[in-house]
């Protein structure tokens, strides 16, 4: 009867595994809009144990034997081991904690194993050296000539550098000015020296606290938050807000009625003499990292449709700039990092964000984890159904070199894009072909 209904731990393990390769499949479709190679590398290994994963379900047989616990998510002959040890390996760069837990896991499957055993040595090494004070190594690589440091080196003639915040108490206590009291310790923290213990902007927080909570004047210290605010908030984290920006329902309202094409950053294009049927399009959308070319590809740029996590062509001046990512807070992060508020008349909103997310059913979603900038731009078009005529250049999807920015030439072509679903996807809506073109209507 045991042997019939399988042994507990084995049953609390297989479940374990399966809620694990849920996860790792929502955290693929997180790094689908990620050009990295290691983010491209890692969502691939999670498709592969997916795909492992799903075999063994298509197995009545074993999917039964592994919901009773009657055999391992394991055991031979599925591949679902070798698949999760390569996602351990992929993960542990970018992922150490998620690693740490994968290699758990692993050992509690077989302990004994030695790739799964170096494999949670290296997860326990990147997890100490993760939580090893951050913001330590953000601020070593700040510059002691830039203004903010600067400003506290002229504060900080007075006040006990050795003592830490003991020495800033007695400073307070000796008449000293809540600023040349601080300045030393304030210093140290935004410069990330040995002798901090804290963050700049935590430090900053408590040493003008400590001058409010004892009645003190701001005095001079005024002057390092006024420095601190430039630094922080003006130059290097120019907010959304000061931008107008576009909605779905407002690029509707931005196409309609207007001949549009999209031109892919492929070398083919170079064979070829289209710059001039480009360019007389209404609307001229370009990807991520493109160049042009008058003859060949066209200059006319009036949409530029760009995946968050790099800065390639930010600073080309064009009508609407669409960002895509598919999590909500580093899109958030990055555009804020990367936009530059006079560079486009409107910048894409949280709900231009990422159209695979509502733009395509649950079976094309599934096959289709990691859609390109190119494909994304394509489910809003096609969604908002409001162009005269859709022509798409140079689209051969990735079967050739690409044609892109000499500083971007060096990146890899994304290996995890579901090149063959999109081709698919494309041929369905096809109208007319000729070289270099594709048109949809």
């Amino acid at each position: 009867m045991e042997r019939l209904r399988g042994g507990p731990r084995t049953r609390r393990q297989n479940v374990e595994f399966a809620a694990l390769v849920a996860e790792l499949g929502g955290l693929a479709s997180v790094l689908s809009a990620s050009a990295a190679w290691r983010d491209v590398q890692l969502t691939r290994a999670v498709v592969e144990l997916q795909a492992a994963h799903a075999a063994d379900q298509r197995d009545e047989v074993r999917n039964v034997d592994l919901a009773l616990g009657r055999s391992a998510w394991h055991a031979s002959p599925s591949r679902t081991w070798e698949a999760l040890l390569l996602v351990a390996r992929r993960a542990r760069r970018s992922d150490a904690a998620l690693t740490a837990r994968i290699a758990a896991l692993l050992l509690a499957a077989r302990p004994d194993d030695a790739e799964a055993s170096e494999v949670s040595q290296e997860a326990l090494q990147a997890v100490r050296s993760a939580t090893e004070e951050p913001w330590r190594k953000r601020a070593a690589r700040r510059s002691a000539t830039d203004v903010v440091a600067s400003k506290l080196s002229t504060l900080s003639g007075t006040g006990a550098v050795d003592a830490g915040w003991f020495g800033v108490e007695e400073s307070l206590r000796a008449g000293d000015d809540l600023a040349l009291a601080t300045a030393p310790e304030l210093r140290r923290a935004y410069l990330g020296e040995p002798g901090a213990d804290r963050a700049y902007i935590p430090s900053l927080h408590a040493g003008i606290a400590r001058g409010l909570v004892g009645g003190l004047p701001l005095g001079r210290s005024q002057e390092i938050l006024d420095t601190t605010a430039e630094q922080f908030s003006g130059k290097a984290r120019p907010e959304i807000v000061d931008i107008d920006t576009v909605n779905i329902s407002g690029l509707r309202d931005e196409l309609a009625g207007k001949s549009i094409c999209l031109v892919a950053n492929s070398a083919e294009l170079l064979d070829l003499e289209l710059g001039q049927e480009i360019d007389a399009h209404d609307v001229v959308v370009r990807f991520n990292s493109f160049a042009t070319d008058p003859v060949r590809t066209g200059v006319k740029t009036d949409v530029h449709a760009t995946i968050h996590l790099h800065d390639f062509n930010w600073d080309v001046p064009v009508d609407i700039r669409i960002v895509f990512g598919g999590a909500p807070a580093p899109w958030a992060e990055n555009v804020r990092r990367y936009v530059r508020p006079e560079a486009q008349r409107l910048l894409g909103d949280e709900s231009l964000r990422w159209p695979r997310r509502s733009l395509l059913s649950p079976a094309l979603r599934e096959r289709c984890t990691v859609p390109t900038t190119g494909f994304n731009t394509l489910l809003l078009l096609d969604y908002l159904d409001v162009s005269t005529r859709i022509d798409l250049f140079g689209f051969n999807f990735h079967s050739g070199a690409p044609y892109r920015r000499d500083d971007a030439m060096h990146l890899p072509i994304a290996e995890a894009h579901s090149y063959e679903v999109e081709r698919e996807w494309v041929a369905e809506r096809t109208v007319e072909t000729a070289p270099g073109r594709i048109s949809l209507r």
